[in-house]
């Protein structure tokens, strides 16, 4: 999976915006069905992590450079003011790592890689409330490109990812106690991905969505768990393939999988009802490499890698 060749990215930049607060007028109400552009990020990034807790979008991580240079670096973002602005960053920095929301709003985020290329087995927890990250227990198995989706029973579920960079899929699947801070090792996905996309649905169950089993192999498949019988069920594949897609639950209570790569940057959305996929409104900017989340009743695509050769730091909110 490695991308676009030299891009014009200054690393000296990044000083100059991680502290920038981005003052506007509040967001602009945009039509169902449509997409507007809102604020960006201050930090361009992709392989970034995505989450909504206590009101707002987190924007954690990430590689800022062609070649896969991570960041510690935060950021969160408020619907209300369309603002942006730096929080406190994680202990260690991580490019492609996993998150998901947990009990109570703190965020976990788990594994990525490092500034080596190394994949990483390490955890930690913030908490929106103080500002502070936690070092969690960590997990059995080290990677980056995995994705992460908690239960209903209040349990994280690591999916999938690669050991290495620009390795093949796993098909593991481990499950986290945060209350606990212990690990188990549940049943395997059937299908071995990275670069995959993970969301609780609605029928208790958990989707793990596209992703490629090799590099450059981009998959349609989707597989639900249910941490209940412990076992996976096949479910309708996408229309397309994509690997390096994002994918969130929307204030409609369908499925949304947003852009990724197929023989180029994805624009292209599909939406998911339980029982089929359908076409939704396409984004303004095809990118992969992007992070979703859903709040006050819109989808936001963020960051991400573009076919302009060009790291991101666009936002763009969709209403269904």
């Amino acid at each position: 999976m490695k991308r676009l060749a030299l891009r014009n990215w200054r690393p000296s930049l990044l000083s100059a915006v991680v502290t920038i607060a981005v003052l506007t007028a509040p967001l602009k109400l945009s039509a169902q069905g449509s997409w507007t552009t809102v604020t960006p990020m201050p930090v361009p990034r992709f392989d970034l992590g995505v989450v909504t807790s206590g009101g707002r979008i987190y924007a954690i991580g990430g590689n800022y450079t062609v070649d896969y240079r991570p960041l510690n670096h935060v950021e969160a973002y408020d619907p209300a003011t369309d603002n942006w602005v730096a929080v406190g960053p994680m202990r260690t920095v991580r490019g492609a790592p996993a998150t998901a929301v947990g009990p109570g709003g703190k965020i976990y985020v788990f594994g990525g890689h490092d500034r080596t290329l190394n994949t990483l087995n390490t955890v930690e927890a913030y908490n929106p409330a103080t500002d502070t990250w936690t070092h969690k227990k960590s997990m059995p198995t080290a990677r980056a490109f995995a994705a992460a989706a908690m239960g209903r029973n209040g349990l994280i579920y690591v999916i999938g990812g690669s050991g290495t960079i620009g390795g093949g899929g796993l098909n593991t699947l481990e499950e986290y106690d945060p209350v606990a801070d212990s690990w188990t090792t549940k049943s395997p996905m059937p299908t071995p991905r990275t670069v995959l996309c993970a969301v609780a649905f609605s029928d208790g169950l958990i989707y793990a969505i596209a992703g490629a089993t090799r590099p450059g192999d981009a998959l349609n498949t989707v597989e639900a768990y249910n941490p209940l019988t412990d076992s996976w069920t096949p479910k309708s594949p996408l229309s397309i393939g994509r690997y390096n897609a994002a994918a969130a639950l929307g204030p409609d209570g369908r499925i949304y999988v947003i852009g990724g790569y197929n023989y180029g940057a994805l624009a292209s959305v599909e939406s998911y009802n339980g029982t089929k996929w359908s076409s939704a409104t396409a984004m303004p900017t095809a990118r992969y490499d992007l992070g979703a989340a859903t709040i006050s009743g819109r989808i936001y695509a963020v960051g991400g890698y573009g076919n302009s050769a060009s790291i991101l730091q666009t936002v763009e909110a969709f209403m269904p």
